[in-house]
C-alpha cells in the first residue's frame, strides 16, 4: 500500500521504501551475558534427581551420576573406572548450567548496576566473572590439596609408589571436576560468538583434556595435579583485571595485568618446563612387570583400569609431546600479552585484542556502511558532518555516564591491592623462614640447596603466593 501524505511529510526529503521496515539486522540480540542451557541443564539435573528419589529400582545406576564410584571400604580411598564417565556427564551439565545461569541473573545484572552500558561489555563481564569465581574456588582447592600431599615440595614425590591405583575422595573429585570442565569449555567455546583466537583455543582444550584423561587412566594425578595447580593461578589475575577494566578502573587494571604477566611467565614457562624436565629425568621406567613385546599395553589402562600398567619411553615422549604443544600455544599467547605490556608501557589501556570475536567485526563493518549513506548536516565552517557526529556536537545523543561501585576508587582498590600483596610476601617469607630452621619438610635439604627436591618447587610456591613482591 503506497505511503500516505501524513507519513511522507513526517519523512521529509529523505527517500523512502515502504518496505524497508522489515529489514532483518546482523547483529545478535542481546543476552544479557547468559548462554544456552540453563533450562535443558537444570531440566536433566532435576530429572536424575527425581528418579533417584522416585524410582528405586534404578538408585544403583543413578547415584552414580551424583557420587564417586570404586570405594573401597577397607581403605577408603577410591579406584578409577568406566563408572566415572556418569560422574563427569553430571558435572558436565551441572557447570553448564550454572554457568548459565549465574551470567545471567547475576554478573550481568551486577555489570548493569555498575554502569557497563554496552551488551557486548557486559556479556564480556559475565564471562570473566564467572571465570574468576571457578577459578578463586578450584585453584584454592588445588593448592590445599598441594600442600597436603607428600609431594609438597618434593618433585621426586610425584614418582615414587607408583602406580598407585586409589586416591583419596577429595582428590579424586577434584580431578574430575576440572576434566568435567574443559570438556564443558569445549561446548562453551562453539556455543559462543568465535574469537580471533577459536582454532588456537579449541586446540588447547583438547590437548588439556587427552592429558588429563590419560594421566588419569596411567595413575600419574600426581604431575596432573601440579600442572593443573600451575595453570590456574594465572586465572585469577587475568579475569579480575578484565572486569575492572569493564567497570572503568584502569589503574587497578594495569597493576593486576603486571601480576599476571609475572606470574605468567614464571608458571607457565618456567616452573612448566621445570615440570617437564622432571618428567624426562624422574619418570619411572620400569614398572613391577617388564614390558610386553607387542603394542597392546600402551591401551590397556583404558579398557581394563585393573589390568597391567606400563612405562617406558614411547609413553614418557607421548606425555611430553603433548606437554610441549601445550607450551607452544602459551608461547604463542604470551606474544600476545607482550605487545599488550608494550602498549601499557606507552600509556595506552591493556586492552585483550582477544575480546573481539568475528561476529564483531563483521557487524563493526556492516555499521560502517550503513552509516556512509546516511543525511548529514553543516557545521559552521560548511563541512558536512555524518548525522551521529551532529547529534553527538549538538546534545542530541548523550553517553550515560559510567557509574563506579558506591565507596571504591581507583586509588582505594590499588591501596587494598598493595597491602594484600605486602601480607602474603610476609607470611611467605615467615613460612620459608620456618622452613629453612627445620628443613624437615624438605626431607633433610636446606632452602638453598639447588637440588630437585626443594629448590624447584620452593620457586613455585614463592612465586605463585607473593607475585613480583
Amino acid at each position: 500500500m503506497p505511503a500516505s501524505s501524513t507519513d511522507m511529510s513526517r519523512r521529509g526529503s529523505h527517500r523512502y521504501h515502504p518496505y524497508s521496515s522489515i529489514a532483518v539486522p546482523l547483529q545478535r540480540p542481546a543476552t544479557d551475558g547468559a548462554t544456552p542451557g540453563i533450562d535443558i541443564s537444570f531440566q536433566l539435573v532435576v530429572f536424575l534427581l527425581l528418579t533417584h528419589l522416585g524410582v528405586p529400582a534404578l538408585r544403583p545406576y543413578t547415584s552414580k551420576f551424583f557420587r564417586l564410584s570404586y570405594c573401597n571400604q577397607s581403605t577408603e580411598k577410591y579406584g578409577i573406572g568406566y563408572d566415572d564417565l556418569y560422574f563427569i556427564a553430571f558435572w558436565i551439565i551441572l557447570l553448564t548450567g550454572l554457568r548459565a545461569s549465574c551470567m545471567k541473573y547475576i554478573l550481568a545484572p551486577l555489570s548493569r548496576r555498575w554502569g557497563v552500558s554496552k551488551a557486548k561489555d557486559a556479556t564480556r563481564f559475565a564471562e570473566q566473572g564467572w571465570i574468576s569465581l571457578y577459578y578463586s574456588m578450584m585453584w584454592t582447592l588445588g593448592m590445599y590439596l598441594y600442600y597436603k600431599s607428600p609431594y609438597f615440595l618434593n618433585m621426586e614425590e610425584l614418582w615414587t609408589e607408583w602406580p598407585q591405583r586409589e586416591m583419596d575422595g577429595l582428590v579424586k573429585a577434584y580431578y574430575l571436576g576440572q576434566l568435567s570442565f574443559w570438556i564443558q569449555q569445549v561446548l562453551v567455546i562453539n556455543i559462543e560468538d568465535r574469537r580471533k583466537d577459536h582454532w588456537q583455543m579449541l586446540t588447547h582444550h583438547f590437548v588439556t583434556i587427552s592429558l588429563m584423561a590419560t594421566s588419569y587412566v596411567y595413575h600419574q594425578t600426581k604431575v596432573g595435579h601440579l600442572i593443573l595447580v600451575l595453570m590456574d593461578v594465572i586465572d585469577l589475575f587475568l579475569p579480575v583485571s578484565k572486569c575492572l577494566k569493564y567497570l572503568g578502573f584502569t589503574t587497578i587494571c594495569d597493576i593486576l595485568f603486571g601480576l599476571f604477566i609475572v606470574s605468567w611467565l614464571f608458571a607457565r614457562h618456567l616452573l612448566f618446563l621445570i615440570t617437564c624436565w622432571s618428567i624426562y629425568t624422574d619418570f619411572p621406567r620400569i614398572g613391577p612387570f617388564p614390558v610386553p613385546e607387542n603394542w597392546g599395553y600402551l591401551i590397556e589402562p583404558f579398557y581394563d583400569p585393573a589390568g597391567t600398567v606400563c612405562m617406558n619411553n614411547t609413553i614418557m615422549y607421548s606425555f611430553l609431546s603433548f606437554l610441549l604443544l601445550l607450551q607452544v600455544l602459551m608461547v604463542i599467547w604470551f606474544a600476545i600479552i607482550a605487545r599488550i605490556a608494550i602498549r601499557v608501557l606507552e600509556g595506552r589501556r591493556a586492552d585483550d585484542p582477544r575480546s573481539d570475536g568475528e561476529q564483531d567485526e563483521l557487524v563493526e563493518k556492516e555499521q560502517r556502511n550503513n552509516e556512509a549513506p546516511q543525511g548529514s548536516a553543516k557545521n559552521i565552517s560548511g563541512n558536512a558532518v555524518s548525522q551521529d557526529r551532529w547529534q553527538q556536537h549538538t546534545g542530541g545523543r548523550q553517553r550515560r555516564a559510567l557509574r563506579q561501585p558506591p565507596g571504591w576508587t581507583q586509588d582505594t582498590l590499588a591501596s587494598v591491592v598493595y597491602a594484600l600483596l605486602g601480607s602474603i610476601t610476609v607470611i611467605a617469607y615467615s613460612f620459608f623462614g620456618r622452613l629453612a630452621v627445620n628443613p624437615a619438610r624438605g626431607q633433610g635439604n636446606p632452602i638453598g640447596c639447588m637440588g630437585r627436591q626443594v629448590a624447584r618447587p620452593y620457586v613455585f610456591l614463592v612465586l605463585t603466593s607473593s607475585g613480583p613482591g
